[in-house]
C-alpha cells in the first residue's frame, strides 16, 4: 500500500514539456528589462522581425522577435550595426524550444544617433507639407471644453490649471507619461481617446528636457495622430534648440503650460475688455446725457421766468395806463365844475331874471349824468372794466381763447386766461 502511494504521487508531480515550458514563460515574463546592444542578423518580415543584440564588450548574443506594429510604434529605422536600447522581457517558443527577448519598445542610442533621426523624419514630413503653416486651423473663438494630455503628477498641470482665466472652462484630463520612448503608447492612446470626447481644442502638454527625453514627443505616429486631429491642436512643450515634431505638426506651439492658458485666455480676456469699454462708454454717456438735460432745465427755466416776467411788465403796464385814464376822468370832471362855477357866476351877473334858477337845475343835472357815468361808480355798482393788451375791451372782437384778461374792480385787479367766447 505504501509503495502503491508513493507511485501515485510522483505520478502527479510529472509535468508535460509544454505544461513545463508554460509554467516556465509565466516566470520569466516578470524579469522585464532594457537591454543595450547592437543590432545585428537583422530579419523583417510583414507582421514582426528577428534580430540579435550584440554586446559591443563582449561576444553575448541575445535573440530578439518583436511584432511589426510595435517596431512600428517605436519610430525608428533599424539597420545593422544601430545601437539601441531594447524593453522587453524573456520568452521560450514551444514549437521550437528555444528562448528569445520579446521586445515591446526600441530607443536610440546616444546623441548623434537621436539627432540624426530626428533631422531625417522632420526633413520626411516636411516634405510632406506636414507642418506648413496653410494647414494650420485657428484657435477657436472663446473655447469651453478643453482636453489636456499631459502627466497628472508634476509642476506642468499645476502652472496650467493656476493661470487658465475663470471663464467656465471645462477641461478633462487624461494623465500620460511624457519621458522617453516609452512615452508613446500613453501619448497615443490619450489623443485617440480625445477623439471620439465632445472638445473644442486638444493640448499637450510636458516641460523641458534633453532631446533624449524628448523621444516619444518626436515619434512619426504620434505627429501624423496630432496632424489629423479633428479639432486644433496646442502644443506647449518645453523646448531649447531642437523644436519637437509634434509641437511643429501642432496648430498652435507654445514653450510653457502657462503661455497655453494664456492663449486659450486671449479672446475671453479681450471680450471682457470690450465689454468694460463699453460699460465705461455707456456710464459715460449716460453722465453726458444727464449734464446735457440738467443745462436744458436750467435754460428753460430762464425762459420761462422771462416769459412770466414780460406777462406781469404787460399787467403793470395796463394798471399803470388804466390809473391813467382814471386821472383824466378824475381832472376832467375837476375841470368841467369849474367851468360851471364861472359860468354860474356870470350869468348870474348877466340874467338876474326867471330862467336863472332854471339854468343852475339844468347844470346840476349835466353834474349828475357826469357822475352817472364816471367809471368809478360803474364799478361800485358791480360792473367791471375788461382789458386786453394794453387797452380796454368792448367788444369780442380781436379776442381768442387763450388770451389774458385782466378785470378792474372796484377794489383790486383781477388776472385770467379766456377759455371760451361767445357770441351774442
Amino acid at each position: 500500500m505504501k509503495g502503491e502511494a508513493e507511485s501515485n504521487s510522483s505520478a502527479k508531480d510529472v509535468l508535460t514539456v509544454s505544461s513545463y515550458l508554460d509554467a516556465l514563460n509565466v516566470h520569466i515574463q516578470g524579469l522585464r528589462a532594457k537591454i543595450v546592444g547592437e543590432i545585428s542578423d537583422l530579419q523583417t518580415y510583414p507582421r514582426y522581425l528577428f534580430f540579435s543584440l550584440r554586446d559591443k564588450k563582449g561576444d553575448s548574443i541575445l535573440k530578439c522577435f518583436m511584432y511589426n506594429k510595435a517596431y512600428q510604434l517605436s519610430g525608428l529605422k533599424l539597420e545593422n550595426g544601430l545601437e539601441v536600447i531594447a524593453h522587453g522581457y524573456p520568452w521560450i517558443y514551444k514549437s521550437r524550444g528555444n528562448m528569445t527577448f520579446q521586445t515591446e519598445l526600441l530607443e536610440l542610442v546616444g546623441e548623434g544617433a537621436l539627432k540624426k533621426a530626428y533631422d531625417e523624419l522632420k526633413a520626411k514630413l516636411e516634405t510632406e507639407g506636414l507642418f506648413a503653416p496653410q494647414r494650420k486651423r485657428i484657435i477657436p473663438e472663446y473655447p469651453q471644453k478643453i482636453g489636456i494630455v499631459t502627466s497628472r503628477n508634476g509642476a506642468v498641470i499645476d502652472d496650467f490649471l493656476s493661470n487658465i482665466g475663470n471663464f467656465g472652462y471645462q477641461t478633462k484630463l487624461i494623465d500620460s507619461k511624457v519621458e522617453g520612448q516609452i512615452a508613446v503608447k500613453d501619448l497615443l492612446a490619450a489623443v485617440k481617446a480625445f477623439r471620439k470626447e465632445n472638445i473644442d481644442v486638444l493640448v499637450i502638454m510636458r516641460g523641458g528636457g534633453s532631446l533624449e527625453s524628448f523621444m516619444a514627443f518626436n515619434n512619426e505616429i504620434l505627429v501624423r495622430e496630432i496632424a489629423t486631429f479633428p479639432v486644433p491642436v496646442i502644443a506647449g512643450i518645453g523646448h531649447d534648440r531642437d523644436v519637437c515634431l509634434v509641437a511643429l505638426a501642432a496648430d498652435a506651439m507654445v514653450s510653457t503650460a502657462t503661455a497655453v492658458a494664456e492663449l486659450l485666455n486671449r479672446s475671453w480676456n479681450q471680450a471682457l475688455s470690450k465689454v468694460l469699454l463699453a460699460e465705461s462708454k455707456m456710464v459715460s454717456g449716460y453722465e453726458g446725457v444727464l449734464s446735457e438735460t440738467k443745462m436744458e432745465i436750467g435754460n428753460a427755466s430762464v425762459t420761462i421766468k422771462e416769459k412770466f416776467g414780460a406777462i406781469f411788465e404787460k399787467f403793470r403796464d395796463a394798471e399803470e395806463y388804466f390809473k391813467t385814464v382814471v386821472g383824466k376822468i378824475d381832472s376832467r370832471l375837476s375841470q368841467l365844475r369849474n367851468e360851471v362855477n364861472r359860468f354860474s357866476t356870470s350869468m348870474i351877473k348877466l340874467f338876474e331874471y326867471k330862467f336863472i334858477n332854471h339854468l343852475k337845475n339844468g347844470i346840476l343835472s349835466k353834474e349828475r349824468e357826469l357822475i352817472l357815468n364816471d367809471p368809478r361808480r360803474q364799478l361800485k355798482l358791480g360792473y367791471s372794466i375788461a382789458m386786453s393788451g394794453g387797452r380796454i375791451t368792448k367788444s369780442i372782437k380781436g379776442l381768442k381763447v387763450g388770451d389774458p384778461l385782466m378785470v378792474k374792480l372796484q377794489d383790486g385787479d383781477v388776472g385770467s386766461t379766456i377759455d371760451s367766447i361767445k357770441n351774442g
